[in-house]
């Protein structure tokens, strides 16, 4: 079991090698030795040379000692030394978010502010939230009124998605 996964592991170099040795040797095992014209063409002539023996005994022994390949295994997961990596695995997973933390619950009302515009910028936002435009929707969170985007925005939530708001 050994020798097959150390074969396994080798090259592909060799194992392009050993098919083409393969296809070589079949190629010439069919060539025939030359036939007298006194013999019956409908009889072919079995070769009983050592080259054709050789060709026979290289053939079989490499369609033997090919490398068996096991269906792969999924790579486990790795980890992440830099920035540049993790957000390359994360994207790589779907995540497009870009690694923020978007808060819909914000602790002071100028973040809950900047929040809302961020949501009248989406128009999935807007549209869920019953605004015309882009400009009413701004005009309404800077009015003072923000929790009707923010009651939206939870409504949209989607940590994985960008702006954390589903449809953005």
């Amino acid at each position: 079991m050994t020798t097959m996964k150390r074969l396994s592991t080798s090259s592909s170099g060799w194992i392009v090698a050993a098919v083409m040795r393969l296809l070589f040797l079949s190629s010439i095992s069919k060539l025939h030795a030359y036939q007298p014209p006194s013999s019956p063409p409908h009889h072919p002539v079995v070769p009983n040379t050592r080259r054709a023996f050789l060709n026979t005994v290289m053939a079989t022994t490499s369609a033997v000692t090919l490398p068996f390949h096991p269906k792969a295994d999924a790579i486990p997961e790795q980890k992440s030394y830099s920035t540049n990596a993790r957000n390359l695995n994360r994207l790589s997973s779907g995540d497009a978010s870009g690694g923020s933390v978007y808060d819909n619950h914000p602790s002071t009302p100028a973040a809950a502010k900047r929040r809302a515009m961020i949501g009248c910028k989406v128009s999935a936002a807007r549209t869920k939230a019953s605004m015309a435009s882009e400009k009413e929707c701004n005009v309404r969170v800077l009015g003072g009124d923000y929790e009707f985007m923010l009651h939206t925005l939870d409504e949209l939530d989607c940590p994985t998605c960008p702006y954390g708001i589903n449809g953005a």
